[in-house]
């Protein structure tokens, strides 16, 4: 192993069995359903290959629509993308390890990383925890170069391309693993060991000079996102819509009780209330983003209101219960053991904690998902393991085997949903509504509305799966933010609808499918019309389609 460790290809390779270990054991899945949504507006599901796919950059969005009106849906670009980004950052991440531990103890560490954070990144798969990897490991490779004699143009250009390629997945997760990474860069760009005064200088501006071009380019790319969306008033104002419902939805909605006056006042009764917690309901009228506006202003209002105590509380709760808090703990024990500490290295491992702390407070007080929280713990344990490394810790091999299989072991409680164990049941339910959709996207004469919870599109399809083109050309799920998209407000308004809700009563064109018809009656009865009645017109084995009249 001494023989080809500090080669490139050797890192690639370590990655390379990574990955492949993953996905033979492990079925990767997408950790949240935006995902998926996204995925339908580039890749031709909604009819058309759209570019703004709203939580990741239009220019991202423009190169997977080209690519996917050429090819069409045979290959998933957007997951290949994203799976080829992971596989260069970790690499890269793992090569520098390599080099700045001549060892192989340097190896066993970093397959520690990799199992852990492979994990993470490659089978819960993210474009929050794709842009901020990329983008701490970019800022890495930056400064690493700045230490090479040979290859250090190539080195920087490769970690600015890294780092750019993470904003355009999530700007401002970009802008938080580069932070949270600069303290541990700077104390690894002042252990370079360069005797020559005007050498360090000429590195420094280097860095600087890096860092400075790659805030430009990604904060034109930024600049360039806004643009689009603001040349197009439909998808600005969605856009818009959509950063009220996606914080609110976080926080979740005030509490009846608590606040009966204030709905009351928008109208809001308590089985309606109950009804928008299921699933934040699509409805332009009782919904509009002003009404999504003041609950979100009460729910922050509310959320000051709790005791510091029980959040701190549940954060700790919630953090304990992960395996990536878990090594994260782990890593920054070892850089407590560790010895030969300057001081100005002591004062980095603190702020490090103390940035770490402040981010994941902030992101838990804002409603952030439990994949920004992993993010921010997979960060903190690069930079506590580089600056593990920085130290230059010895430890034997055996007890670096032995950390590896203890997390392996552990990693069970949090990887057990994720096995490749599908049962016949399991692969049966997805075939049945893969079918199930494909009936009825073949019913182009009609309009098909999903109530929250009866039809989960995020679950239908696999990472990697070919998706049908049009497969959701005329259907609609009320219960996500692509449903007040321009794209599905576009296929709506082919039939006359406006309003679903509304507009469905007497619309011979329109069907709704559903699993609690009596509940969304109600809501129609009180806010559209009180004789609506409800008559099955389909059954495709347990899912029932209806007609209102």
């Amino acid at each position: 192993m001494e023989r080809y460790r500090d080669k490139l290809w050797f890192s690639a390779g370590l990655n390379v069995l990574a990955l492949g270990v993953l996905f033979l054991l492990m079925g990767p899945v997408y950790d949240t359903d935006k995902e998926a949504y996204m995925l339908a507006l580039v890749n031709g599901a909604l009819g058309k290959n759209d570019p703004h796919i709203i939580f990741g950059n239009c220019i991202l969005g423009k190169i997977y629509s080209i690519l996917y009106g050429i090819f069409g849906a045979r290959f998933c670009w957007y997951d290949m993308f994203q799976c080829a980004l992971l596989f260069a950052a970790f690499t890269a991440l793992t090569y520098i390890m390599i080099q700045k531990w001549k060892s192989d103890e340097g190896v066993w560490i970093s397959l520690i990383l990799l199992a852990v954070c492979g994990y993470e990144c490659y089978i819960k798969m993210s474009y929050i925890k794709t842009a901020g990897v990329a983008a701490a490991a970019g800022i890495l490779l930056i400064v690493y170069g700045a230490s090479r004699i040979k290859y250090a143009r190539i080195i920087t250009g490769m970690g600015i391309l890294l780092s750019f390629a993470g904003s355009l997945y999530d700007f401002k997760m970009f802008m938080c693993g580069a932070l949270l990474i600069l303290p541990v860069c700077i104390m690894v760009f002042l252990n370079h060991d360069n005797p020559e005064q005007r050498k360090k200088r000429h590195s420094a501006c280097c860095v600087l000079t890096a860092l400075i071009v790659l805030m430009l380019v990604s904060c034109g790319a930024l600049f360039a996102d806004r643009m689009v969306y603001q040349k197009n008033e439909s998808w600005q104002k969605f856009a818009e819509y959509n950063e009220v419902r996606d914080e609110l939805i976080a926080r979740g909605f005030p509490e009846y009780q608590k606040n009966k006056e204030l709905y009351e006042e928008l109208g809001i009764d308590k089985k309606t209330y109950r009804l928008y917690q299921k699933g934040a309901l699509y409805d332009p009228e009782k919904l509009s983003t002003d009404t999504l506006k003041r609950l979100l202003e009460q729910s922050k209002a509310d959320g000051s209101k709790e005791a510091a105590t029980g959040s701190l509380r549940r954060f700790v709760t919630d953090s304990v219960h992960s395996m990536t808090f878990c090594v994260f703990i782990f890593a920054v024990l070892l850089w407590i053991i560790s010895k030969k500490k300057k001081l100005f290295c002591r004062a980095v491992g603190i702020a490090e904690l103390i940035l770490w702390l402040v981010f994941s407070l902030l992101a838990f007080g804002k409603g952030a998902g439990s994949e920004t929280q992993e993010l921010l713990r997979m960060i903190g344990i690069i930079a506590y393991l580089m600056a593990m490394f920085e130290n230059s810790i010895v430890i034997d091999r055996q007890i670096c085997a032995a950390l590896l299989a203890g997390v392996l072991v552990t990693g069970q409680y949090s990887w057990k949903e994720n096995w490749r164990t599908d049962s016949n049941e399991d692969t049966a339910t997805r075939v049945f509504w893969q079918q199930t959709l494909g009936t009825i996207a073949a019913d182009r004469e009609h309009l098909y509305l999903a109530m929250p919870g009866a039809i989960k599109y995020e679950k239908i399809f696999k990472v990697f799966d070919s998706v049908p083109t049009e497969i959701m050309g005329n259907n609609c799920p009320l219960d996500s933010w692509i449903a007040a998209s321009p794209a599905c407000v576009e296929i709506m308004e082919k039939f006359g609808v406006n309003n679903p809700l509304r507009d469905i009563v007497g619309n011979p064109l329109i069907y709704l499918v559903d699993d609690n018809i009596e509940q969304t009656l109600e809501y129609i009865h009180a806010y559209y019309d009180k004789d609506a009645k409800a008559a099955v017109v389909k059954q495709i084995g347990e899912v029932k389609i209806y007609q209102i009249n």
